[in-house]
C-alpha cells in the first residue's frame, strides 16, 4: 500500500478515536458558549494592544498595567469555566495520543522501535525507543 494511503488510513483511525472524539466535542461546547468565545476575542485583542504598545520605545507604564491587569482577569475567567476545563483536557489527551503516533512513526524510521502499549510515559525522557 502507497504511503499515502496508508497517511489517510491513520488520520480517519485517528477522526475516529474516542480522544478526538473528546476533543470534538469539547470544542464544540466552547463554541457554543457565546460569553466564553467573547472573553476569548476580547483576550486576543487585548494582548495585540499590550504588545504593540509594550513594543513602542516610549510606551506607557500605567496603560501596560491596566491592559496587564484585564488579561490577567479574562484569563483567569475564561479558564475558570468547567468547559474549558474539560476543552484542554481533551486537547492535551488529543495531542499525546499524536504525540505517541509520531514517536511510534519515528522509532520506526530510525530502526528504534518504540510501542506506546502500556510503556509510554507520556514523558520522553523516560521513553527507550528514541533515546
Amino acid at each position: 500500500m502507497e504511503i499515502i494511503e496508508l497517511s489517510k488510513k491513520l488520520g480517519e483511525a485517528l477522526r475516529s478515536s474516542d480522544e478526538f472524539k473528546k476533543y470534538q466535542d469539547a470544542r464544540e461546547k466552547c463554541r457554543a458558549d457565546k460569553d466564553l468565545e467573547a472573553k476569548i476575542n476580547e483576550f486576543k485583542i487585548q494582548k495585540k494592544v499590550y504588545d504593540t504598545e509594550n513594543e513602542r520605545a516610549d510606551h506607557d507604564e500605567d496603560m501596560l498595567a491596566a491592559i496587564k491587569n484585564r488579561l490577567d482577569t479574562l484569563y483567569e475567567e475564561v479558564y475558570s469555566k468547567d468547559i474549558m476545563k474539560e476543552f484542554t483536557a481533551a486537547e492535551d489527551n488529543f495531542n499525546i495520543l499524536l504525540n505517541a503516533v509520531n514517536m511510534t512513526i519515528t522509532s520506526y524510521i530510525s530502526e528504534q522501535p518504540y510501542s506506546a502499549q502500556g510503556e509510554c510515559t507520556h514523558d520522553c525522557s523516560t521513553c527507550h525507543g528514541c533515546h
